[in-house]
């Protein structure tokens, strides 16, 4: 529903060693406008997936989250999110991000959302011993069009989704 996702990815990094992603060492969370006044923000409580980092670089990244595990704080709009009307948890269970390749401070992921894939380009900075990649998506890119106009002020739901994925060496991930 209220939808700007920051997926936050925070994994344990070992030289050359793949390293699974766990709630201990990553975080998954989004935000969105919502009414063009305020901003909404969730997160994903089942996550599954592996990442590599070699000398403080991104060599390799691939996560899902299961949709079912929604949480903005209010349940009548989780229960909206994986309905049908939205994320259709049901049929599609999962949303998944696969890098790509990376270039200097500029990688490229493909995020799957509703089996519909498309390239995510995302920018990377360094802050005290973390990665951020960030970037954003168009929401209805991914089928994900519900929301009701409202007259006065446009869409409910913004399109512009921003992502954010932080990979923090030495958390523990086992």
């Amino acid at each position: 529903m209220k939808y700007l996702i920051t997926l936050m990815l925070l994994c344990v990094t070992l030289p050359a060693t793949e390293v699974p992603l766990t709630l201990q060492n990553t975080e998954v969370t989004f935000k969105v406008r919502h009414l063009f006044i305020s901003t909404v923000k969730g997160r994903f409580t089942r996550l599954h997936g592996r990442c590599d980092i070699e000398k403080e670089r991104l060599k390799m990244l691939f996560g899902s989250v299961e949709v079912a595990s929604i949480t903005t704080g209010s349940e009548k709009r989780d229960t909206h999110l994986v309905s049908e009307a939205f994320f259709d948890a049901a049929r599609y269970p999962r949303m998944s991000l696969q890098l790509k390749s990376v270039d200097g401070d500029r990688a490229v992921a493909a995020l799957t959302i509703r089996q519909t894939t498309h390239d995510l380009p995302l920018k990377i900075d360094k802050q005290a011993g973390t990665i951020l990649l960030t970037g954003k998506i168009s929401r209805k890119a991914y089928g994900l069009v519900w929301g009701k106009a409202v007259e006065a002020t446009g869409a409910v739901v913004g399109d512009t989704v921003r992502i954010a994925i932080s990979i923090t060496p030495g958390v523990g991930g086992d």
